[in-house]
């Protein structure tokens, strides 16, 4: 029976829209994977002040939403295994998520090469066995785009146990990577896909990205997609545990490749900022080779970045046999490649010396030949077709590039040269869009593209285009055990020199403007060394070794 109209309006004020209840992250799902060996935030949002307990392995931790209308327990660390029960109570909301695995997370976030499904690429044969690895799972993100960051927007994933069809269907790049994981480790693999295509770097970018500088700042803005996938997808992940980050992004920029370099320092530099984390391991998937387009300018970012930030990979595509385009079908070797930088630079499970991408690490001009020494080769460069490396360039004071043959290969040395540049004062390396490039570490990874020109992208003073500092001098060690002041001669001629890059067995461990540096940790055998970078961010000739011990 309809109640009176009088009746009605009379109770309206006593019916109140039911309260808003405790609602976890749409992260946590059936068959999610959690980071093993790290404290586990459970989050989500609800009505100030309800209490929220959560219960995982036997363990229960409480807390309470705070006055913005979110909520954080965070959980014990756990080992590896599973399958576990997570609940989340409060009044009125009782969740139970099932079939919960701990094991390895990444985050694979990028555009349209990274979002590429299996079934489109040769990862297929191995999307068709996947449900014969039941402890890999999976998490594709919908291509959420919010202009703002909204509280209680999230992103929409949805945890999987993949057989052969939502695993063709996910990213190509992702499943291989895990498949490789998976199976070196031992331990479940989660996967979240972030990714969609066409977007610039700008979409991924946040706040803190926004604080880097005005360049930054600009380029987010006028990329017309500012954010829109850091408030859809990656801020609402914060602070979901991981390991890493895979990143395959960068054809999108092609035509801002000026500022790149910076953005992804600053991207990077947020992330770590976000989870809390400064040396959370970031892979840099480097763009496809193309035989349009300007992507090797990308790559020369994409490779300055990698050796100045500690703890980057600097995974090579650029390689690819088909260059017509720029969504390579070859997407199993890239997972390969960055599962090999993932086993070697993060879990320390493989060879440290040749899983790797090998950079340029000095060279020297000799009348009309330059002698390349690179880092990392495993004792021994390759050439992977025919019997002459391809895609040497040599350059004298005019700045013009003329192609250059190779001579005797040694260990980790080669030496270049070009009838047609008498004086030759740098030299470049697979430094074109679609390079043919051909020479490889013992381990089978490439050998990264590289410049040694420091061409002026950006920042640099005027007058100086063909300046490159000099060798810094020799440094030198004060020790005292295992402390010691590292002293080196500064750099001469150093036009464009801010800061000194120290290494301590070819891994960066501070930056400095000065001309020292105290040290801890130091043991006999230490190979130390210094670099100059100049305002653009490339970096100069190395200083002599410093064998610590030695005397």
């Amino acid at each position: 029976m309809r109640l009176p109209i009088f009746l009605a309006l009379l109770l309206a004020p006593l019916i109140s829209p039911a309260a808003p209840s405790v609602a976890p992250s749409r992260l946590f799902a059936d068959h999610m994977v959690l980071q093993r060996d790290k404290p586990i935030p459970v989050y989500g949002t609800g009505p100030a002040g309800a209490t929220v307990s959560v219960t995982f392995i036997d363990r229960t931790v409480s807390t309470t939403v705070g006055e913005d209308g979110r909520w954080l327990a965070r959980l014990a660390p756990a080992p590896a295994g599973g399958p576990h029960t997570l609940v989340i109570k409060s009044d009125g909301t009782h969740r139970t998520y099932s079939d919960i695995l701990v094991g390895e997370v990444w985050l694979c976030i990028g555009q349209s090469n990274m979002y590429w499904e299996s079934n489109d690429s040769d990862v297929k044969s191995l999307a068709a066995q996947a449900a014969d690895h039941p402890r890999i799972r999976l998490a594709a993100c919908t291509n959420t785009f919010h202009p703002t960051l909204q509280p209680g927007v999230s992103l929409h994933p949805s945890w999987s146990v993949p057989d052969a069809t939502l695993a063709g269907k996910f990213s190509a790049v992702g499943y291989g990577f895990a498949r490789d994981l998976q199976a070196a480790l031992n331990v479940p693999v989660g996967i979240v896909r972030m990714a969609a295509g066409g977007v610039p770097i700008g979409a991924f970018m946040g706040p803190l990205s926004r604080d880097y500088d005005a360049d930054v700042t600009a380029e987010i803005t006028a990329s017309g997609h500012g954010s829109v996938l850091y408030n859809g997808q990656i801020a609402p992940a914060v602070p979901f545990a991981i390991r890493g980050i895979l990143y395959y992004q960068g054809e999108a920029n092609q035509n801002s490749s000026h500022v790149y370099k910076r953005s992804l320092a600053a991207l990077i530099r947020e992330w770590r900022t976000l989870w809390n984390e400064p040396a959370l391991p970031v892979g840099v998937i480097q763009c496809a080779g193309f035989s349009g387009g300007n992507f090797h300018w990308i790559r020369d970012a994409q490779t300055t970045v990698a050796q100045v930030v500690p703890g980057v990979g600097d995974i090579v595509s650029f390689d690819n046999a088909d260059k017509s385009g720029i969504h390579p079908v070859e997407k199993r070797r890239i997972a390969r490649r960055a599962a090999d930088w993932a086993l070697a630079d993060v879990y320390l499970k493989l060879d440290y010396e040749k899983n790797r991408t090998s950079h340029l690490r000095d060279f020297t001009l000799a009348g009309n030949a330059v002698t390349l020494e690179f880092t990392r080769t495993g004792g021994a460069l390759t050439v992977a077709s025919g019997t002459v490396a391809q895609a040497f360039k040599l350059a004298g004071d005019d700045g013009r590039y003329h192609s250059a043959t190779t001579g005797s290969i040694v260990g980790d040395t080669i030496v270049v040269s070009s009838a047609a540049v008498l004086r030759p004062v740098s030299v470049r390396y697979a430094f074109a869009s679609d390079a043919p490039a051909n020479l490889y570490n013992a381990g089978g990874h490439p050998i990264g593209p590289f410049r040694t020109d420091d061409a002026p992208l950006y920042g640099t003073p005027a007058g100086s285009d063909l300046a490159r500092p000099s060798r810094p001098g020799a440094p030198a060690i004060a020790r005292n055990g295992a402390s010691g002041t590292l002293a080196w001669p500064a750099a001469t001629d150093n036009v464009g020199v801010v800061e000194y890059l120290v290494y301590r067995d070819d891994e960066l461990v501070a930056v400095t403007p000065g001309h020292f540096l105290a040290l801890s940790g130091l043991a006999d055998g230490q190979v130390l060394y210094i670099r100059a970078r100049d305002y653009a961010m490339n970096v100069s000739h190395k200083s002599p070794d410093l064998r610590v011990g030695a005397r």
